[in-house]
């Protein structure tokens, strides 16, 4: 009887170890899980504020150039205009010119702003790459579910009739 009531208990406490054990290492995994996902997502902060800063950067840089350039145009503008008033020149050729230089102008602008407008976009598909980079890191590592304590039952009773016998 005292041989079969410690069998009884040996495989009830086989059960219950093993169903902590199972219980621990989910536990484990899913800290495992929560770190890596913490990581992936300050990796993807970080990556995110440095893509903002160039796209400000690339900004800052665009409109710098454009005043530059507005600057420039204004300058040509008024020496043609004090030097076709210095020889006496009016009329169509005047307005021809300014209109050439004022085609100049809106080039150089329009080239500017589609070099940013470029930028801007390649920065935003890095953005994007860095989320979908981001929700793969974290789901490359496996949630655990809670382990059921349904099979260690079953063990526990199998245990419990083999004792039994």
């Amino acid at each position: 009887m005292c041989v079969m009531a410690l069998g009884i208990i040996a495989g009830i406490a086989q059960a219950a170890v093993g169903f902590a054990g199972a219980q621990q290492q989910a536990n484990e995994q899913n800290a495992y899980y929560e770190q890596n996902r913490k990581a992936a997502i300050a990796a993807a902060n970080d990556r995110y504020a440095s893509i903002t800063n160039n796209t400000l950067s690339e900004r800052a840089s665009a409109s710098a150039e454009m005043l530059k350039k507005r600057i420039e145009a204004a300058k040509a503008k008024a020496t043609a205009f004090t030097a076709s008033g210095e020889g006496g020149v009016t009329g169509l050729s005047v307005d021809a010119l300014m209109g050439d230089l004022q085609a100049q102008h809106d080039r150089q602008m329009e080239s500017i702003e589609l070099n940013y407008e470029t930028k801007k976009q390649a920065n935003m598909d890095e953005a994007d790459a860095t989320y979908h980079n981001t929700i793969g890191r974290i789901n490359s590592v496996r949630q655990a579910s809670n382990p059921s304590p349904l099979p260690f039952i079953v063990s526990g009773l199998g245990s419990v009739v083999g004792a039994m016998k």
